[in-house]
């Protein structure tokens, strides 16, 4: 297949913030200075051809990715991190940025799912052995060449037509992952799996290559899934290709999880974005694809791929799982029982719980996250009440009211005050 060139100078400049375009025109000469070539890849082509933000900046050098990288960081005076073994480097710019470099270099598997043995090889070696023709577009940024767009493997058109589609038959063999990896792709972009690629997938899928992967490997991918913004379509995806059953044999999808799944998201957006707090998505998840389960086959899946946290994550739910089995009447007494439940907990017993009672817990969170602007130890002083352990006792009984709506401003608050502890 004849590459296709494009200029698409003209694209970086409008993708790419000024500063990170001069360090790579820098990068490009100093390359051209060296005798090699160097091309930026990856991800960031492909968004940049969709139009879609990423600033994860990877550069494949024809040479020695390790001389470019010191010889970066000894001009700019920036710090450079090798790594002999893999070929690679990081230099950090002196705004912050991190740029990775690799030696092109092709790869050789000695069995299916076993780590590729490496060694130097052409931009066209290199790009190769990626997984799907959507990641295989290069921008080289060498003097003389910069902007010059390199497509080898129709990977312009596949991302027009929308389609994941990999490079050849035996991709599924040599690196189960890229299953995963198939399915991760095509529910964040919207894309759709070309039909040697989908027949190839399936068929892994029913050999069990995903047996084969590297447990640590699979680790990895299932939390960046747990953590795309369209995990729901990605699960979905995992499970119409019984991805999901290769993995956890007892698995199964029903309209019952289905709406789980599809709350839990929801759940975490409005925890992350009216609470401000980081939920662990990944216990989440699990929780939700393995509720059905015995606990012991739980732990035996999560043990099996390295999630030690969500251990602990679920250990700590069937501890508190019946502490709602009765729902008390007043916000004050729920907020009683939950005060000590961990955040990320909450999420899943929200997500899990019948709307009413999720509604209730996120509205006493809110408030809780209000208590210190409703009325503080400050202002008990200046209401001329000395300081003394009784400043707690108040408190509570302020933040109680609040939770009741018996109290619902500080105005209201201050006035509680003055006739409850001051006689006016």
């Amino acid at each position: 297949m004849k590459p296709r060139y494009l200029n698409y100078r003209s694209k970086l400049e409008k993708f790419l913030p000024e500063h990170i375009l001069t360090e790579l025109e820098y990068i490009g000469k100093l390359s051209a200075r060296l005798g090699f070539n160097t091309y930026l890849v990856g991800g960031i082509v492909r968004d940049m051809v969709l139009g879609k933000k990423n600033l994860d900046i990877d550069l494949i050098v024809e040479g020695d990715a390790l001389e470019l990288a010191r010889a970066y960081a000894k001009e700019k005076k920036v710090p450079c991190h090798t790594f002999e073994e893999f070929m690679t480097a990081q230099i950090t710019l002196k705004t912050g940025e991190k740029i990775d470099l690799a030696t092109a270099r092709k790869e050789t598997y000695t069995h299916p799912g076993a780590y590729p043995k490496v060694e130097k090889a052409t931009i066209k070696e290199d790009l190769y052995r990626r997984d799907f023709t959507i990641n295989t577009l290069a921008v080289e940024l060498t003097e003389g060449r910069f902007g010059i767009l390199v497509d080898y493997f129709n990977g312009l058109k596949d991302i027009k037509d929308r389609m994941v589609r990999i490079l050849h038959q035996l991709s599924f063999i040599e690196d189960p992952i890229r299953i995963l990896r198939a399915l991760r792709f095509a529910g964040r972009l919207g894309f759709r799996l070309g039909r040697p690629t989908e027949k190839l997938l399936k068929l892994a899928v029913d050999e069990n290559m995903l047996e084969l992967a590297p447990t640590g490997r699979v680790n990895l991918e299932l939390t960046y899934t747990f953590n795309e913004e369209k995990v729901i379509d990605i699960l979905f995806l995992m499970n119409k290709y019984r991805v999901l059953h290769s993995l956890i044999p007892e698995f199964y999808m029903d309209e019952k999880r289905e709406e789980l799944l599809s709350r839990l998201r929801d759940t975490i957006i409005s925890f992350e974005m009216f609470l401000e707090l980081k939920v662990d998505r990944v216990s989440n998840y699990l929780m939700a694809l393995l509720y059905h389960l015995p606990f012991e086959l739980s732990y035996k899946f999560l043990e099996k791929y390295h999630f030690s946290k969500t251990i602990k994550f679920f250990e700590e739910y069937y501890e508190i799982k019946d502490l709602l089995e009765k729902i008390p009447e007043k916000d004050s007494d729920l907020y009683k029982k939950i005060k000590f439940i961990k955040k990320d907990l909450l999420v899943y017993i929200c997500a899990s719980s019948p709307v009413e009672l999720a509604e209730r817990i996120i509205r006493i969170l809110k408030k809780e996250g209000e208590r210190q602007l409703l009325i503080s130890g400050k202002d008990l002083k200046e209401l001329g009440i000395p300081p003394s352990p009784i400043y707690r006792k108040i408190l509570d009984d302020v933040f109680k009211k609040y939770l009741d709506d018996e109290i619902k401003s500080k105005k209201e608050a201050l006035e509680y005050l003055k006739k409850q502890y001051l006689g006016g």
